[in-house]
């Protein structure tokens, strides 16, 4: 097993690496770079290289700080919003003093509990850039809600449990954390479809139900189905927050979700309307 010291000097190496790749390769093809770079422990489970591409391009173009993320996993995804905003800062289209904020249940890796969640930002990511970043564990959509209140999330990036109800749970838990026209991109959209072996619809069902501005993938080197896609926030939120409700109980859920979570969130199991009540029109829970 490698020691601490020896750990620290192969981040320090993999850092620098990345920061010369930075300073030679321009925003649209950095995510390239980045994914090429990414630690061999990952051992294919970060985001593939054109769904790396369309995330970094939605957080440079769409550039808005605080960006949160929910599923920080390997971190890999994490650095590479890190570096999007570090690009957009540079290019005067955010303030060089941006916020990331990273969310997983977890304080492991899910794939190598020989790694915190986030190593991989850890690794990759150069200390002036890595300060920018927070690491939350074990937390959830709803630590975020609380931490940043009333419209204080500027984009939003959705990449945890992919079964049906989680990932509408967590735009239904932080959507009245989101600012008017905040991106919030979605992983992991055709996943069953592309990988029947992974049975998790919630991404699919979330994005294919709501009726909003949509992105997908436009790279014509990608010729794979999209499996990552962006929807944009609307300043009405009535007929988003009614399309959620249905889409989450439309579906059979595949996992199991507690009772406190769900009156935590708004959500009303109790009656067969299944109303979800905006923070407007509910105490806060943790009053």
């Amino acid at each position: 097993m490698a020691t601490k010291a020896a750990r620290s000097t192969n981040a320090s190496k993999l850092s620098a690496k990345t920061t010369r790749s930075v300073k030679r390769t321009p925003p649209e093809n950095f995510s390239d770079s980045y994914w090429h770079n990414q630690p061999k422990w990952l051992n294919g489970t970060s985001v593939s290289y054109h769904d790396a591409r369309f995330l970094f391009r939605e957080a440079f173009q769409h550039a808005r700080s605080p960006i949160v993320e929910i599923g920080t996993a390997s971190g890999f995804s994490t650095g590479l919003l890190c570096h999007a905003m570090h690009f957009a800062a540079k290019s005067g289209r955010v303030e060089p003093d941006y916020d990331i904020v990273t969310y997983d249940i977890d304080v492991d890796f899910f794939a190598n509990k020989t790694k915190r969640s986030g190593d991989a930002a850890r690794e990759q990511l150069p200390a002036a850039l890595l300060k920018r970043v927070t690491f939350r564990s074990p937390a959830v959509a709803y630590d975020a809600a609380r931490d940043f209140g009333r419209g204080g999330i500027g984009f939003m990036f959705i990449d945890a449990c992919h079964e049906h109800p989680w990932p509408v749970l967590d735009l239904l838990a932080t959507l009245d954390s989101l600012a008017n026209g905040a991106v919030v991109v979605l992983h992991d959209i055709n996943l069953p479809i592309i990988h029947p072996e992974f049975p998790g619809w919630g991404a699919k069902f979330l994005f294919d139900g709501v009726h909003l501005e949509k992105r997908l993938s436009n790279d014509p080197d990608d010729k794979e189905i999209p499996n990552i896609g962006a929807i944009v926030i609307p300043a009405n939120r009535r007929r988003l927050r009614a399309e959620l409700l249905d889409i989450l109980f439309h579906h059979p859920w595949t996992q199991k979700v507690s009772e406190a979570y769900l009156k935590a969130i708004g959500i009303d199991t109790s009656s067969r309307n299944k109303i979800v009540l905006s923070t407007e029109d509910t105490e806060n829970p943790q009053g």
